[in-house]
């Protein structure tokens, strides 16, 4: 499983995700994780996917949302996870509860009623229904930060409960765009330590809206998380960063 670190605020969204994929075929070379695997990938004119949980079924998932090209609504993205869900689970029926488990992160930009941008970032799993008045999707909050943890360190409760306790103390806020990823990339370093599921490449997508030429950018970056630390503490994390469609 993967790890998923997001925020967003009204000027901005970050997603990360690590390169790591499970290997269930004992024979495969690099039986049991491979890493160097994309699992970021950009909508084309909307935002980043990624996901955590079946690799096969959120490979599936983002393909299909990708090759939409032009996703008109958000509605789109949930009904295409269904349909994918479904059908998944008729063909693997074995796999019905690891599907049922698995989450689609996405990040997407459109405008608040007041004609304001929005930079908002959802989460659809099948495991929300009983926790969202039976709806599977959840919107991440303005000025929130939440993590995807590794499926490894989820029944760890002393290691959860402190980086629980850690994305409480910061203020999202308050935090300029540059001292928040670099308290993420923090969070992501620590978390893939501790995991043998997460690599210590981190994969990250941001939408955001520039101070200085007020022009809209969707960039990304693929690093290892302790180079990219480096960069974020000297306050040139957005060097690393280049344009993505």
């Amino acid at each position: 499983m993967t790890t998923v670190i997001m925020a967003r605020t009204s000027e901005f969204s970050i997603v990360m995700s690590d390169t790591r994929e499970g290997k269930t075929d004992k024979n495969d070379p690099n039986y049991p994780y491979e890493d160097g695997i994309q699992k970021l990938y950009s909508i084309p004119r909307l935002g980043f996917i990624t996901g955590a949980g079946d690799g096969e079924f959120l490979n599936k998932v983002k393909e299909n949302v990708i090759k939409k090209r032009y996703i008109k609504n958000i509605i789109e993205i949930t009904n295409i996870f269904e349909e994918t869900a479904n059908n998944e689970k008729t063909m693997y029926p074995s796999y019905a509860e690891e599907i049922d488990s698995s989450y689609i992160v996405y990040s997407w930009r459109g405008a608040n009623t007041d004609g304001s941008d929005l930079f908002g970032i959802n989460i659809i799993s099948e495991s929300y229904r009983d926790l969202y008045d039976g709806t599977n999707m959840r919107g991440i909050q303005e000025n929130e930060l939440a993590i995807i943890y590794p499926s490894d360190l989820v029944n760890k409760k002393e290691e959860i409960n402190n980086f629980v306790e850690r994305v409480q103390n910061l203020d999202v806020k308050a935090l300029p765009f540059n001292r928040l990823i670099f308290e993420m990339l923090k969070l992501f370093r620590d978390i893939s330590a501790l995991s043998e599921e997460s690599s210590s490449e981190c994969e990250i997508g941001v939408l955001y809206l520039s101070k200085l030429d007020q022009l809209y950018y969707k960039q990304g970056t693929r690093e290892d998380v302790n180079k990219l630390i480096d960069v974020a503490h000297k306050n040139k994390i957005l060097k690393k960063f280049h344009d993505v469609d």
